[in-house]
């Protein structure tokens, strides 16, 4: 609807509602707006119908929808034709979003959506979706429509985009569900999949034989809150984003990112940010979050597409923090390779049994990183970086001679107190004064996202995950898991480590994974394959 009609001036408001209906003409959403001035999402939404009520909008908009004869084969375009046109190109780019029906488009984030898509060359695609509203104030008449805006890119079809990745058209989920994906694991066999939905949500799904993990994501939508004044209203509008997925295709490759717009509807992609229907050189992007580093058993393909080939990551976006998680792997004396003694036997025979070999190898890495990204890199502190920690505690310096006189130097340095892993960062390291190692529990926050938790631990010293992280209540960056996903605001990347690694024997859900934190504080997954991580 159109908030910037003159006759709108005319109604009779009070201050708060004058205020409100400022904001809509900002473009900004009833979320926003609640945040803004510390409002309930409820307050807010009465005081939008309130004004809807009063300029006798909803009649208005019915009568403009559609024609009661309407079937719903007219409301719902068919593009199957178009699409299959386009799906035979061998690479292409595709914005994948949702909408609900008799509901408006949030018109500033959609005309962003139509210029990415001229920007990129891409194809919009709309998922459409039904939620039936009773306390609705846009209709009440007893059949279904859609905004004229997106009935042109309405598909409600299946279809695979190649042979890794289907769209689910058909599949419909209320937009008040919690977690949206919950059993649908097996909806697309082997292939990820994109289901439309007004949340973003992502799980990654173990595969077989060394098969691409699948992963399953929904869209966001491109239309405004308009939920039920109930418990199940409130949740969904708490967590409705305006957002769509991004894929590009190459062959049976395709890469996967996130737009997350604002409360006004503008968002970034990679170094382009997309404001009132214009494209833009974006803002330098905050922090990149990258995968588990692992030190020695780190993939050469996915650590160069993150820190060192001249298109990498940290090179195309130059952030200003880069955090690392588990960047040591300490296989060299891992209780976990302890207790086997032909793993021992292995690493001693190639030589890879010396704690202060593997020590100064990680070290060397974190130095290059250092060097060649020009970003503040933070170590968050991980459970494989207390691996060293547990074997200062537990070895007997005797029976392990090639490493007996470094656990003598360890051992007084944790009796004070201190980190053995950054006391010997400080004496090998080149760049360690530009280096910063986070304690367990020390903050690190970025644009109100916390970056200083590794995953392993949850509440009260439980075991982490993200489920149990959503109750936080306040939005979180995740590494541990090695699988990437999303739940509410909270996180996870995947890993920079080889992704075999001897303990994760059968199928596997371990992705190379980072997370690109934009300088509007909203984030998106940048997933590397082969190497690559884009076009």
């Amino acid at each position: 609807m159109n908030w910037n009609d003159n006759a709108l001036d005319s109604l009779d408001l009070t201050d708060k509602q004058r205020e409100v209906l400022e904001m809509l003409r900002e473009g900004k959403s009833q979320k926003g707006i609640a945040e803004e001035l510390g409002k309930s999402f409820g307050t807010i939404t009465d005081h939008v119908k309130y004004i809807r009520k009063k300029a006798n909008i909803g009649s208005e908009s019915k009568a403009q929808a559609k024609p009661e004869s309407a079937s719903i084969q007219d409301k719902i375009t068919d593009l199957s034709r178009d699409y299959q046109r386009f799906l035979k190109q061998r690479r292409f780019t595709m914005i994948v979003t949702s909408a609900q029906n008799d509901t408006p488009v949030h018109e500033r984030f959609f005309n962003n959506l139509l210029c990415a898509c001229e920007t990129m060359g891409a194809k919009l695609l709309a998922i459409p979706f039904r939620y039936k509203n009773p306390t609705s104030t846009f209709v009440e008449r007893p059949h279904d429509y859609w905004d004229e805006k997106v009935r042109p890119y309405l598909c409600e079809d299946d279809f695979e985009v190649n042979a890794n990745l289907m769209i689910l058209g058909r599949l419909k989920t209320q937009p008040t569900a919690v977690r949206p994906l919950s059993g649908l694991e097996t909806a697309s066999g082997d292939s990820s999949a994109i289901i439309g939905h007004a949340k973003i949500q992502l799980r990654s799904i173990a595969t077989q034989n060394n098969r691409l993990p699948k992963t399953m994501v929904t869209t966001g939508a491109c239309t405004i809150e308009n939920y039920t004044d109930s418990k199940a209203g409130y949740k969904g509008e708490a967590r409705h984003t305006l957002g769509a997925a991004l894929i590009e295709v190459d062959g049976d490759k395709f890469f996967l990112r996130q737009l997350v717009a604002d409360a006004r509807g503008d968002f970034i992609d990679l170094d382009t940010e997309y404001c009132m229907g214009v494209a833009y050189q974006a803002p330098r992007p905050s922090l990149l979050a990258t995968g588990d580093l692992h030190g020695v058993q780190h993939d050469p393909a996915a650590v160069n597409a993150t820190f060192f080939a001249h298109n990498s990551m940290a090179k195309f976006f130059r952030p200003k923090a880069i955090t690392i998680d588990d960047s040591l792997d300490f296989q060299s004396a891992s209780h976990h390779n302890r207790r086997d003694p032909v793993v021992m036997h292995r690493l001693s025979s190639k030589g890879l049994d010396s704690v202060e070999r593997e020590l100064k190898a990680t070290y060397e890495l974190i130095d290059r990183i250092a060097e060649e990204t020009a970003a503040e890199v933070v170590i968050k502190r991980s459970n494989h970086d207390e691996h060293f920690d547990r074997w200062v505690k537990e070895t007997d310096p005797r029976k392990d001679v090639i490493n007996g006189l470094l656990w003598c130097e360890a051992f007084p340095v944790m009796v004070d107190g201190r980190d053995p892993y950054e006391y010997f960062a400080s004496k090998w390291m080149r760049n360690y004064d530009s280096v910063r190692f986070l304690k367990r529990d020390e903050s690190y926050t970025v644009d109100g996202v916390s970056h200083d938790g590794h995953g392993d631990m949850g509440a009260n010293g439980s075991r982490g995950g993200l489920i149990q992280f959503t109750r936080l209540g306040s939005p979180a960056q995740w590494g541990h898991s090695h699988s990437p996903g999303i739940e509410d605001d909270q996180y996870q990347h995947g890993t920079l480590s080889l992704l075999r690694l001897g303990y994760n024997k059968g199928p596997s859900s371990w992705q190379h994974c980072n997370t690109i934190q934009y300088a509007n504080g909203k984030r998106s997954h940048l997933f590397i394959i082969d190497g690559r991580w884009r076009f």
